[in-house]
């Protein structure tokens, strides 16, 4: 779980991250194309990145 200055925090298993608010409520949850390693905020794409065990950036998909 990593928590932001916003008070947003991402957290992630499998292939599904959550974007989460500082009470812990799930805000949007992203679904990837492989089994995620890591995930933080990218302030330069100003958008969540994510990478597989190779080291490869996950494209995210937006779950309904």
């Amino acid at each position: 779980f990593e928590r932001h200055s916003s008070g947003l925090g991402l957290s992630w298993g499998g292939d599904v991250i959550a974007i989460r608010a500082a009470d812990g409520t799930i805000l949007a949850r992203f679904f990837c194309d492989a089994w995620i390693r890591t995930a933080a905020w990218s302030p330069v794409l100003k958008r969540v990145v994510a990478g597989d065990a190779a080291g490869r950036v996950l494209f995210l998909r937006w779950i309904e």
